[in-house]
């Protein structure tokens, strides 16, 4: 039986609830402790995680970029649900984009990237850290070079890719995020085409006057 002198609380009501009896309700993701207290004042907790519902994102931008320049691909993760480890293939085409460096995002501070290899067309990045990591933003940003022939007017797609258990959080969970690629449009650099548009005009010149004051 129950003592219905036991008091029960918990640490977050915003994560999860606990009404008499000790029974628990998951609210939304988090973490709460759960304590239950005697009138003499003893007392016994426990940590209840609850995950949310909503799937994790990571996703790539759609870029301009011109011959002989070198890009900037951030690599981002948004609604992260809890993650521990992580490993990434991200694959784009050779002869177009040339790898050139790898800088870890504000996320990832203090993480440590276990692998980072790179093949003909294919990165494959892995992570992993010993408790799950809970934050969002830019995991990672990748570096490329693009060539000075390449041909301009075309694009070129940076695909992610994962395998079943590649993405794990701290108690093996697997997790699946949905992706979006990026796309990098190589552009012909027109001189004084500040504004990026491929054309001469009005933009151009606001911009310019917009740098000079």
């Amino acid at each position: 039986t129950t003592d219905s002198r036991v008091i029960w609380s918990s640490s977050d009501e915003t994560v999860a609830t606990v009404a008499r009896g000790g029974v628990v309700k998951a609210v939304s993701g988090g973490t709460a402790t759960i304590t239950a207290t005697l009138p003499n004042g003893l007392s016994r907790s426990c940590t209840v995680k609850v995950r949310s519902n909503e799937k994790m994102d990571i996703s790539l931008p759609t870029i301009n970029a011109f011959p002989g320049e070198t890009i900037e691909i951030p690599v981002c993760m948004d609604r992260n649900p809890g993650t521990a480890a992580m490993r990434l293939k991200i694959s784009y085409d050779s002869e177009l984009l040339i790898p050139d460096g790898l800088t870890k995002g504000d996320m990832l501070s203090g993480i440590t990237i276990t692998d980072n290899t790179e093949t003909d067309g294919e990165w494959v990045i892995l992570w992993s850290a010993p408790a799950d990591v809970e934050e969002t933003g830019t995991m990672f940003t990748l570096f490329f070079a693009v060539p000075e022939d390449a041909p301009v007017n075309s694009e070129v797609e940076i695909a992610v890719a994962y395998e079943p258990g590649d993405i794990v959080d701290a108690e093996h969970v697997e997790l699946l995020p949905t992706i979006t690629n990026g796309v990098v449009q190589i552009r012909e650099l027109l001189s004084g085409d500040v504004y990026e548009d491929r054309m001469l005009n009005s933009h151009d010149i606001l911009l310019l006057q917009q740098y000079l004051t």
